[in-house]
């Protein structure tokens, strides 16, 4: 490969460092890379949200719903086996 054919960011314009500039400025401001999937406050993870009963998707069948509803993704562990035992009669 000749050096005609190399891509050189060096060579790219003043606006796309500034594009990389604020993705990672955005990026650091979040905490973390792409997109928020489980819009529960993160309170609710921690020992004091778990211990005063604050809901999470893993612990509350409606909040996986909600979850999942937001989010677009399958069925959680809890909200299976809920389903599961509602149509055994369970529930």
């Amino acid at each position: 490969m000749n050096n005609e054919t190399k891509s050189n960011t060096a060579n790219k314009p003043k606006s796309f460092a500034k594009e990389l500039q604020s993705t990672a400025d955005r990026e650091t401001a979040q905490g973390f890379r792409g997109v928020e999937v489980d819009p529960t406050p993160n309170e609710n993870y921690t020992v004091a949200g778990v211990t005063s009963g604050k809901p999470t998707p893993e612990t509350n069948v409606e909040l996986a719903k909600n979850v999942r509803q937001e989010t677009g993704t399958g069925l959680s562990a809890l909200e299976a086996a809920s389903r599961e035992k509602e149509k055994r009669g369970e529930k």
